[in-house]
């Protein structure tokens, strides 16, 4: 079914005619048929495969294929533990290795590795190169192979994750899931410009730091400013520019200064760092004032009664 052929071991003839006992070869795959060649031994030895539309090669050899309804699957990969992968960075690139069993052989290319912040969204994100190590050896209360693989760019903590053995009869590994995986929280370390914003708003910030996520406008990525815990803004228009590392927003009007900024993606929030500037509306300053002393101009004044 995947188009590669295994070649059963150490076979032998256990009942004439009737009966042959052989050890599986190492592999994966659902609804693999079996292929039964006998050679004339008056025949030349012959070592090729099967070639023709029955599965024999016509030259003194004789062939039975197994009936649609005897088949043979390997067992479905099992997940027993996921390490590395707790505060991943969202550009990707972090190697993470998977413990358990029935992955394949190391030579084995057809494996897939995918994880989510679900159990529906367990192909979220790819955990690519997957490689299987030859190595086998005790993990918890299991006997376990591992393999390794490099995370993709995302976002997100608390991850389920999968393998996928087979390249077209594939076999699925029960989800795992594993709370402690996930993404970095996000981090600010500088704001530009950060002071001597108008109170009226409107005028653009960026915002640089580490795992912001990918680039563009992202409905889980949320920006406020201000006040005790930093959420009494919310400027508008807000985007990563530069992927995982730069936002772009709009300020909104306000007044006052030492604001300090948090970005959330998907409820991972950043923690102010010390000796990162905070930000600052203009000061109010007065540059006229009428006789009657009702009205008041200039910078850093806001529409709100004085």
């Amino acid at each position: 079914a995947d188009g590669i052929s295994y070649v059963a071991r150490n076979c032998s003839l256990v009942s004439s005619n009737t009966l042959i006992k052989c050890d599986t070869a190492p592999g994966v795959g659902s609804q693999l048929f079996w292929l039964i060649t006998v050679r004339n031994p008056a025949a030349p030895k012959i070592f090729t495969a099967a070639t023709s539309d029955n599965g024999c090669n016509g030259r003194g050899e004789y062939c039975a294929l197994s009936d649609t309804l005897l088949s043979t699957t390997y067992n479905a990969p099992v997940i027993y533990g996921v390490r590395n992968a707790s505060a991943m960075n969202t550009a990707g690139g972090s190697v993470v290795t998977i413990f358990g069993n029935d992955f394949g052989p190391p030579e084995w290319d057809f494996i897939k590795v995918t994880y989510g912040r679900s159990e529906e969204l367990v192909d979220e994100f790819e955990c690519k190169d997957a490689d299987i190590s030859s190595e086998y050896y005790a993990y918890k209360a299991n006997y376990a192979y591992h393999l390794t693989c490099t995370s993709s760019e995302g976002y997100g903590t608390g991850f389920y994750w999968r393998v996928v053995t087979g390249n077209n009869s594939l076999l699925y590994s029960d989800i795992f899931s594993a709370p402690s995986t996930g993404y970095g929280d996000p981090a600010i370390t500088n704001l530009f410009p950060y002071r001597n914003f108008t109170t009226k708003g409107g005028e653009t910030i960026t915002v640089t730091g580490t795992n912001f996520g990918p680039a563009g406008k992202n409905s889980d990525l949320l920006v406020t400013y201000g006040g005790i815990m930093g959420g009494k803004y919310e400027p508008t228009d807000c985007e990563v520019k530069t992927a995982h590392t730069v936002i772009e927003c709009m300020t909104v009007s306000g007044i006052g200064g030492n604001l300090s900024w948090i970005v959330d993606l998907d409820g991972q929030a950043s923690v102010w760092a010390e000796g990162v500037k905070k930000m600052q509306y203009t000061r109010p300053r007065i540059l006229s004032q009428f006789a009657d002393q009702s009205a008041v101009t200039g910078n850093g004044v806001s529409d709100a009664q004085t």
